[in-house]
């Protein structure tokens, strides 16, 4: 199971408290895309909160890897100011860096915002806050059934 955060200044602190020594090894965020620029010979996109997924005002600056970079040039057609990204991330040193993205369309942030509101949605959300909270993945749901990787795909 992905942890997926939608709070972007809860995404702002996880590279901080985090690595993946401590078992965080992927991330799944929901964000909108702000503006980038180059830093160092690497590529910062900076994300603000989707309105309806999660409070107003949350930025976070995450890094793009190597592998994504190509993907994300080749997706810049959809990629513009506002553009709705799902992201599979990973901690390194202290830094989230993106190692998948995909924009998303109006539909599929619709289902998402859906998705989360109703009481499967907010069940997945308090998995992922509380693997947070403990430096990892669940894996089992509280029924001790395999994880929710297909519900979250599927939302997605």
């Amino acid at each position: 199971m992905s942890i997926l955060v939608v709070d972007m200044d809860e995404v702002r602190h996880l590279a901080q408290g985090h690595s993946i020594e401590m078992g965080l090894e992927r991330l799944r965020v929901v964000g909108q895309y702000v503006g980038s620029w180059w830093d160092a010979g690497r590529l910062c996109l900076e994300f603000g909160n989707v309105s309806g997924l999660a409070g107003a005002g949350g930025r976070a600056v995450l890094d793009v890897g190597e592998r994504a970079l190509e993907r994300v040039r080749r997706t810049r057609a959809g990629f513009v100011e506002g553009a709705v990204c799902d992201m599979r991330c990973c901690v390194v040193g202290r830094d989230l860096e993106v190692m998948e993205l995909r924009v998303l369309t109006l539909r599929e942030v619709r289902a998402l915002a859906e998705f989360l509101t109703g009481d499967a949605g907010r069940e997945f959300m308090s998995l992922s806050s509380g693997a947070l909270r403990h430096g990892g993945h669940g894996g089992l749901d509280r029924h001790g059934g395999l994880d929710r990787q297909g519900d979250e795909d599927a939302a997605l």
